[in-house]
């Protein structure tokens, strides 16, 4: 069996988030106010959307906008990779496929997460991908009705140039979104955020420290800063400094590299077309 019930025992909410105000306001008003509203949706001939993706730089919290979202919901949620879906056998994966939508719409309304959905609907132009073009197919399939089944599907991948690009249309995934690289804003909060309970001295300024991860940092990368200052700081028995701060800094590097990044800006373009012409305030992190 590849489908795991999860029952939203944890707390939390998409608040926990910073920043990403449009992709909150579409997830609570396009998604849950439609399935805690059945009468009034059905009266305005209204059904959730089949899917959202979530492209964009790794560690930047994709599939945590997904399961905060299902924790402020209380709704059931599945993370789905590749490997649970794949299978050696003659048309196995389109079996287990198939199976999984199946199983997903008994507990509907839930949220199927397909992490790096790239590696399972690759694209079918590519030679090298021929065999694995009916799996595809049969995903696609699924895709087609499941809004209409209560299964709201978020697809996050870091990839997405190497998508097949029928995923990309109208009735699969509705909503299209990048998740960015933390603005100093969000840079700032997520700061505060991990350094938040550590003996600090007084003298932090947190937007100095943000302006020194400006270029490549992903939220994960300053949740790492934090991590090994409050390292040092352990093993020298003493309170953390802005010159610590400043030194574990200068001692790493960014995750994200302006060739990739101009990568996703390509990809950014292609997907969302209106990109092309207008800024995108979208940011995450994390408080």
């Amino acid at each position: 069996m590849v489908y795991n019930r999860h029952h939203k025992d944890e707390e939390g909410s998409l608040d926990d988030l910073v920043g990403l105000h449009e992709l909150k306001r579409y997830l609570r008003n396009g998604v849950w106010a439609i399935l805690k509203n059945p009468e009034k949706a059905q009266k305005y001939k209204l059904t959730i959307p089949n899917g959202l993706l979530l492209y964009g730089p790794l560690g930047c919290g994709k599939t945590a906008v997904a399961k905060k979202f299902a924790a402020e919901c209380r709704m059931n949620y599945a993370i789905i990779n590749a490997q649970d879906i794949a299978s050696t056998l003659i048309h196995g994966t389109q079996r287990l496929v198939r199976q999984l939508f199946t199983q997903a719409a008994l507990y509907a309304p839930i949220i199927l997460i397909f992490d790096e959905i790239e590696t399972m609907v690759p694209n079918r132009n590519n030679p090298d991908n021929v065999k694995v073009a009916e799996d595809t197919n049969a995903f696609l399939s699924e895709l087609n009705t499941c809004a209409e089944r209560g299964i709201f599907v978020v697809d996050t991948t870091n990839r997405p140039q190497f998508m097949d690009s029928a995923i990309l249309r109208s009735g699969r995934f509705d909503k299209k979104v990048y998740v960015p690289l933390p603005d100093e804003e969000t840079r700032t909060n997520i700061f505060r955020c991990y350094l938040h309970g550590r003996p600090l001295s007084e003298r932090i300024d947190y937007q100095q420290v943000s302006r020194l991860t400006a270029s490549g940092y992903i939220s994960s990368d300053i949740r790492q800063i934090c991590d090994e200052v409050a390292s040092r700081a352990f093993c020298e028995d003493a309170i953390i400094t802005q010159e610590l701060i400043e030194q574990v800094i200068r001692d790493g590097g960014p995750s994200v590299s302006k060739n990739e990044l101009r990568t996703y800006e390509e990809a950014r373009k292609y997907l969302e077309p209106a990109a092309k012409y207008s800024p995108y305030i979208n940011q995450i992190g994390f408080r």
